[in-house]
C-alpha cells in the first residue's frame, strides 16, 4: 500500500525542487530607504529575495516570472539612490547597460541574468556614482 503513494510524492517533491532550483534570485533594496543598499553595498547585510514570490507590478504580468534582476541609479533632483530589484520586462535589443535622462532625472539602468548579479557595485560599472 505504501508504495503507492511513493512514486506520487516523488514527483511532487522533484517539481517542488526544480521550481526552486530555477528562481531567480535578486537584491532588493533602494538606498533611499536604505542606506546599506547605496554606493557601498555589501552583499553580506541584505538577503536575496526569490523572485518568484514577487509579482510583477505591471498590468497582464502577474503571473510572469523575473527573467532579470536589475540596478538602477537614479539622480532626482541632484540626490543620488541606487535601487536594486528583480525584473520582468526586457526588450531584445536591450542592452546591459544604459543611461536616460529626463528634465531633473537622470538614471543609469543595468540589467543582468544570474542569481546575486545586482550586487555591483556603482564604481564597477560607472566611473562616478553620479549620473551624468
Amino acid at each position: 500500500m505504501v508504495e503507492h503513494y511513493i512514486f506520487p510524492l516523488f514527483i511532487v517533491m522533484f517539481l517542488f525542487q526544480n521550481n526552486l532550483c530555477n528562481a531567480l534570485k535578486c537584491y532588493d533594496c533602494n538606498s533611499a530607504f536604505d542606506p546599506r543598499c547605496g554606493e557601498n553595498f555589501d552583499n553580506s547585510t541584505i538577503a536575496l529575495v526569490d523572485c518568484d514570490q514577487r509579482q510583477a507590478n505591471i498590468p497582464g504580468m502577474k503571473d510572469q516570472k523575473a527573467t532579470i534582476c536589475r540596478r538602477v541609479i537614479e539622480n532626482v533632483g541632484g540626490i543620488d539612490r541606487i535601487i536594486r530589484t528583480c525584473g520582468w520586462l526586457e526588450d531584445e535589443g536591450m542592452e546591459d547597460c544604459f543611461r536616460k535622462s529626463t528634465p531633473g532625472v537622470k538614471y543609469n539602468y543595468c540589467i543582468c541574468r544570474t542569481d546575486a548579479c545586482n550586487s555591483v557595485g556603482v564604481n564597477a560599472l560607472f566611473p562616478s556614482p553620479t549620473v551624468n
